[in-house]
């Protein structure tokens, strides 16, 4: 894929961030509703495209038989928006600041693709005022999984919720 494609797809990718705000200034039922209304919708596009074989131009060809990123973040933001805020956070910045930047990176140079993850990912989690323990953890851990399936739209940000979680409720 060419470089200023995938800087395309990255970009979607920060858009994302714009989640985090939304658990500050949504009811949580309300951000719930909307990640599933436009995951439904995104479902809904996906069997338009595969059946029409209708051309997105930043699907991957991987992803031109079968659905793309976009619907299994739906899926994966449609099961961590429940959770508690922090778990919600990291996953987000996991999911769309850690994958981002390292996405941009790797096409530079493979081998600071896991650090910028980290990097990346663990410092909106502190910025957004998650214990930076929990953050850095999971943002290793799910940096671990980025590219190693196609699927890693969703394994990414349910993984960090869940470690969030885990590692936020051990005893000190």
């Amino acid at each position: 894929m060419k470089r200023s494609k995938e800087l395309a797809r990255k970009s979607i990718h920060f858009l994302g961030l714009f989640y985090i705000p939304s658990l500050f200034y949504l009811d949580r039922t309300t951000l719930w509703f909307c990640v599933i209304f436009l995951t439904a919708f995104a479902f809904l596009l996906e069997i338009l495209r595969i059946k029409s074989k209708i051309d997105l131009k930043l699907v991957r060809e991987y992803e031109k038989d079968k659905p793309a990123g976009y619907f299994y973040t739906g899926l994966a933001f449609s099961v961590i928006t429940p959770l508690p805020t922090d778990a919600c956070i990291v996953a987000a910045c996991c999911a769309f600041g850690g994958d981002g930047v390292s996405g941009i990176v790797k096409r530079f140079e493979k081998r600071l693709a896991i650090p910028s993850f980290v990097i990346a990912s663990s410092t909106l989690s502190i910025l957004f005022g998650v214990d930076p323990i929990p953050s850095i953890i999971a943002a290793f851990v799910t940096s671990l999984l980025d590219g190693r399936n196609p699927d890693d739209n969703f394994t990414i940000p349910i993984t960090a919720a869940f470690v969030t979680l885990l590692i936020s409720r051990l005893p000190v």
